[in-house]
């Protein structure tokens, strides 16, 4: 089966019944060639495919979807997925990327997209992220939160103000490695938030902040990245965003201990 086959990017997220890109996975077909299946809550009546330099518009017939927006940790072939309702009571999924030729077709509950003309390195072929409802710079902080954008706030990603991009090679000789495991398993969570932590140790805050962001953009509840970034915060002196990280890093807490150290690290940031 090929969902079965797929290298997970997991958007798992509760949203209302037939309105949510509920995962996506990507896998590597040959070389220069890859297919992304975008998992669906419901079924689309059709499809309709147009192209453009850069970008690939799928519009979903009787699909109506909440207003949100993805970045991949990696943009290695797609670096924004985004998605918008319409008047008819449909969807557009807009991809974008660097690709040579792209096409798609509708599934049972999900649309199989064939990029080629693509390079793309090694990858993890197992489950990397959660992602959740970007909120809509448009709508109200009542719409907002009524389609469940309850992430912590993170740094605008419309295509008016991109993501700043990071340098892996950032943090010099004492990041090289954790540099190097992350080109080499670019959509892994774990990965990138063992890069930030070298970057917030080696000095390079504002890039392992970014770090952070975009693994808590994809996974609210990783419990690295939200430490990390609370600790960032808290010596930023923004004990508010610094006690709300820490309360999702305790939240997150696999072991009794990783619990612990967010909460020991929680009443330090209220004492200051």
């Amino acid at each position: 089966m090929l969902m079965m086959t797929l290298s997970a990017i997991a958007l798992t997220q509760a949203e209302p019944a037939g309105s949510a890109l509920r995962d996506a996975w990507l896998t590597p077909v040959e070389d220069g060639s890859a297919d992304l299946w975008l998992a669906l809550d419901g079924q689309p009546s059709a499809l309709t495919v147009s192209a453009s330099d850069g970008a690939l518009d799928l519009v979903l017939d009787a699909f109506p979807c909440i207003a949100r927006e993805i970045i991949p940790p990696a943009a290695r072939p797609v670096s924004r997925v985004s998605l918008a309702g319409n008047e008819e009571g449909g969807c557009t999924i807009r991809l974008e990327g660097r690709w040579g030729d792209a096409s798609a077709i509708l599934g049972d509950s999900g649309v199989l997209v064939s990029l080629g003309g693509i390079e793309m390195g090694a990858m993890s072929l197992r489950p990397v992220a959660q992602a959740v409802a970007r909120p809509d710079p448009g709508a109200s902080p009542a719409a907002n939160a009524e389609a469940g954008t309850s992430a912590p706030a993170l740094e605008n990603t419309s295509s008016d103000s991109p993501a700043r991009p990071v340098s892996l090679a950032s943090g010099g000789g004492a990041c090289v490695q954790t540099a190097e495991r992350l080109e080499d398993t670019p959509w892994d969570l774990g990965a990138m938030s063992a890069h930030g932590d070298c970057l917030a140790g080696s000095g390079n805050e504002d890039d392992a902040a970014v770090i952070y962001e975009r693994v808590l953009a994809f996974e609210p509840g990783h419990y690295g990245a939200a430490l990390g970034l609370a600790r960032l915060r808290a010596a930023q002196g923004d004990t508010a965003a610094a006690a709300q990280l820490f309360q999702t890093a305790a939240a997150s807490a696999r072991t009794d201990g990783e619990a612990l150290a967010a909460r020991q690290a929680a009443q330090d940031n209220g004492s200051r």
